[in-house]
């Protein structure tokens, strides 16, 4: 980004050792960034090398917070998004494998929050996201515009024409599929109860999808692109 990160205010109770940096009532304030909480880092035999893989965070953001991806960058050179975005709950785990719980992340146009969350891979390219309790409400090109380029290059366009899309339920999301075993959705072009649906080929140009729905109010010249 090449730009400096000046951080305007920071306080925190902090504990330094061999195995482990802890910051305890985090007060974390930069020209795009707000965090409060609790954060340690765990290090890796006392190293802070490969620190996407190997140092495990234990991290509890409270409500309120505020992330950019400006800030971001200084840690994963290769996040290009700097939109802010509001977060907050708890996460365990390196970069590149953690857990959510209680876990939200919103900005005005998108809305994401899970019970229980499990993320592999996300810095990597073949990301895989698992969920049991999923809500969100965004419409599918805002939800690409807050992230970086590595991950909404594989997004495409599938759901754009979509309209706005709320949803409870199940997710399993990898590069190549999303699978959802059990949820209710509400979009721009009907409802459905789904139940063991399977979306493969998303990032190409011709997904396809197989499973159990209980549509309602269906628009499918959205999905099909056949008038009749």
């Amino acid at each position: 980004m090449g730009k400096p990160h000046i951080v305007d205010t920071f306080s925190t109770e902090l504990s330094l050792t061999k195995q482990f940096l802890s910051l305890k009532d985090l007060t974390l304030n930069t020209d795009h960034t707000l965090l409060q909480g609790n954060i340690k880092f765990n290090l890796n035999d006392g190293s802070w090398a490969d620190f996407a893989d190997r140092v495990r965070w234990d991290m509890n953001i409270s409500q309120g917070s505020q992330m950019s991806g400006y800030d971001i960058s200084y840690f994963v050179t290769n996040w290009d998004n700097i939109k802010p975005f509001n977060l907050a709950g708890k996460m365990t785990g390196p970069l590149n494998k953690f857990h959510l719980e209680n876990f939200l992340i919103r900005n005005p146009d998108v809305n994401i929050a899970t019970k229980t969350m499990k993320v592999d891979n996300l810095l990597k390219g073949h990301f895989s996201i698992e969920t049991k309790d999923l809500s969100t409400d965004f419409t599918y090109k805002d939800l690409k515009a807050m992230m970086p380029s590595f991950i909404s290059s594989k997004m495409k366009n599938f759901a754009d024409d979509f309209g706005k899309l709320k949803y409870n339920g199940t997710a399993k999301v990898n590069p190549d599929q999303i699978y959802v075993e059990n949820g209710n959705l509400m979009t721009g072009i009907g409802q459905a109860k789904i139940s063991k649906l399977t979306l493969t080929g998303y990032s190409t140009a011709m997904p396809k999808y197989s499973g159990y729905l209980d549509v309602k109010d269906l628009n499918t010249f959205v999905i099909t692109k056949i008038k009749q």
